[in-house]
C-alpha cells in the first residue's frame, strides 16, 4: 500500500537488471529539457544544473534585457548637441551593451566625429574610455566618468554621461520598455514559495521603479559585473 516504497523498490530492481538504461535516461532527458528551454530563448550552459534548479529557492534577475526588453532608445536625442551626439556614437559603435547601441543608433546620420580616436576601451560595469588629440573621453556611469556622484533624478531612465578629460559634455537617457510577459513570470515564481530579487548595474531609482511595479522587495542598483556575482555567491 505505500507507493514510495513500491517505487524504491522498482528502481532498485532496474538498476540491478538494467542499469546502463538508466544510465542513459538522464543525459538524455537533460538534452532534451535543453533544446526545448532553448527553443523558449533559454540557454543552458551545464546540464546538471537543471537538477539543481530544483533545490533553489531564490531567483535574482538583471532588469536591462532580462526583465526589460533589451531593445534601448535614446529619449533625449533632440536636446544634446550633435557634436556631442556624435562623438559619443563613434565611441559606442563597437560596443554591445544595450545603452552604447542605442547611442550608436541615434547618432546614425548626425555630424561624425572629426578625428579618429587612438584607442577604445570598456571596462565591464562603467563605461567606454576612448583617447584622441591626447584627450580623454568617458561614456558610462556618471561617477566613473565625472570622478563624483550626480543626485538621483526622478525618473525611469538610465543615465549614461560622456566627458572629455573629466569635464561634462551631455548626459545621454536610455529607457527600454518592459518585456512581455515578465510580469507573469515573477507573479509566477512568488506564487510557487520562490523569492524574487533584482541585482543590476543602473542606478537606483529607475530599478526600484521597475522593482516596485514588479512588486518585488529585495533590490539592489548600482553593482558591477563583480558585485552581482558575490551576491549569487552568498546565495549559494
Amino acid at each position: 500500500g505505500d507507493w514510495h516504497r513500491s517505487i524504491a523498490v522498482a528502481i532498485s530492481v532496474l538498476i540491478v537488471t538494467c542499469p546502463c538504461a538508466l544510465g542513459l535516461a538522464v543525459p538524455i532527458v537533460q538534452v532534451v529539457a535543453a533544446r526545448c528551454l532553448f527553443e523558449l530563448g533559454i540557454m543552458v550552459k551545464d546540464g546538471s544544473a537543471l537538477e539543481r534548479l530544483a533545490e533553489a529557492d531564490t531567483v535574482l534577475f538583471d532588469k536591462t534585457g532580462v526583465l526589460t526588453l533589451g531593445k534601448p532608445v535614446l529619449a533625449n536625442a533632440a536636446e544634446i548637441a550633435p557634436a556631442a551626439l556624435g562623438i559619443a556614437a563613434a565611441i559606442a559603435v563597437g560596443s554591445r551593451h544595450p545603452s552604447a547601441t542605442a547611442i550608436a543608433a541615434a547618432g546614425v546620420g548626425r555630424p561624425a566625429q572629426p578625428f579618429a580616436f587612438d584607442d577604445v576601451k570598456e571596462i565591464p560595469g562603467l563605461g567606454l574610455e576612448a583617447w584622441a588629440q591626447g584627450a580623454v573621453y568617458r561614456l558610462g556611469r556618471h561617477d566613473w566618468a565625472t570622478g563624483h556622484s550626480a543626485q538621483d533624478e526622478q525618473n525611469s531612465a538610465s543615465v549614461t554621461v560622456l566627458t572629455k578629460d573629466g569635464e561634462w559634455l551631455a548626459t545621454f537617457l536610455i529607457e527600454d520598455d518592459i518585456r512581455p510577459g515578465a510580469e507573469q513570470v515573477v507573479r509566477a515564481l512568488k506564487s510557487a514559495g520562490l523569492q524574487v530579487g533584482i541585482v543590476s548595474g543602473d542606478r537606483r531609482q529607475p530599478v526600484q521603479m521597475l522593482a516596485r511595479r514588479f512588486d518585488i522587495d529585495q533590490v539592489e542598483a548600482e553593482l558591477l559585473p563583480a558585485g552581482k556575482l558575490v551576491r549569487i555567491e552568498e546565495l549559494a
